[in-house]
This record gives C-alpha cells, structure tokens and sequence, in this order.
C-alpha cells in the first residue's frame, strides 16, 4: 500500500460492507455508493480502503480505492503501467494522473467503481477501516 496510509490502523470488516452493499439500491449515480460508505465513517474512523491486492492470484489489474470524507482515490496497477484516479466531493473535481477529466471519463470512472462494487458484493476484494 502506499505511503500515506498507515497499515498499523487497518483493520479488515469486508463481511460488513458486503452486507451493506448488498442492503442499499444504488442510482446510476455511484456517488451514491460514496454518501453511504462516507454516512459510515465514525468519529475515530478516518476512511476505508478497498483492495483486491493479495485476493485472488494473479489479478489483470490491482486496485485500491481509497474513501474519506473528502474524497475518493482509485490506485490501479496492471502489466501497462499505473494510474491514479482521484475524485474530490467538494467541488466535484475529477483528476486522472493530477489531469483534469471532463464528462466522458466521469462515465468511464462510473462503470470502474460499479465494478468494484461487484467485486465487493462477491468477495472478490477486502475492506479496510483506517482508523485514527
């Protein structure tokens, strides 16, 4: 993981986030799936960190979306190299590689989140809570 995270305040609860995943209807909108994980984040809960890191051997592509209460940042490596996603609530800010990404990719960003989603669903990826 990168540096940014401290390891030493993980701890894995992937089986709660399934259940409330699997509990809510998500519009087409994925920022709905962002108000209700950031509805979750307590006052001594910093953020979550999904992964597929060390999951499942041999992923096409490993990712780690980190979640907080100002934003979100989708971390994805594969054989062509790395990229970094960030998206920030307020304002909506979209940035790919610290470049700024109009509609199009948003749609893009949309369908990569509704995937990790799916694979959350069907525990094909961890949940992490950082703490404080």
């Amino acid at each position: 993981m990168d540096s940014f995270i401290d390891i030493n305040n993980l701890r894995e609860d992937s089986t709660k986030y399934q259940l409330l995943i699997s509990n809510q209807k998500f519009t087409s909108n994925v920022l709905s799936f962002f108000e209700i994980v950031k509805e979750e984040l307590t006052e001594n809960l910093l953020g979550l960190v999904i992964t597929n890191k060390e999951k499942l051997p041999q992923q096409a592509t490993e990712y780690s979306l980190l979640i907080n209460r100002e934003s979100v940042s989708l971390m994805e490596t594969n054989t062509q190299g790395n990229s970094n996603i960030l998206l920030s609530f307020d304002p909506p800010t979209l940035l790919l590689n610290n470049k700024q990404m109009g509609a199009a990719y948003s749609r893009a960003f949309g369908l990569r989140i509704r995937e990790i989603i799916s694979d959350l669903k069907n525990d094909r990826c961890f949940v992490f809570e950082e703490h404080l």
